[in-house]
């Protein structure tokens, strides 16, 4: 059985070493991150709830045009007659 390095496992090492291993592995990653501080949270929800409703608007404002349009050449067909 090969790691997901690629790497060859010796045929000593059981499932607790390499778990072992991994966790070790796993809270090293964790160091290394840095995390946002929360006042970078608060502005990246404000822009993706700006963006995300400025979308929805656009979107909306798109969808309703259409409909007008398509409503003075063809009335019936909106009217779901």
């Amino acid at each position: 059985m090969a790691a997901l390095s690629g790497s060859p496992v010796s045929a000593s090492s059981g499932l607790p070493a390499r778990a072992a291993d991994f966790w070790t592995g796993l809270k090293s990653e964790f160091k290394k991150i840095i995390w946002p501080t929360p006042m970078q949270i608060i502005g990246q929800t404000v822009v993706v709830v700006v963006v995300v409703t400025a979308m929805t608007l656009l979107l909306w404002a798109l969808d309703s045009g259409w409909r007008l349009v398509i409503g003075l050449i063809s009335p019936h067909r909106l009217m779901g007659g």
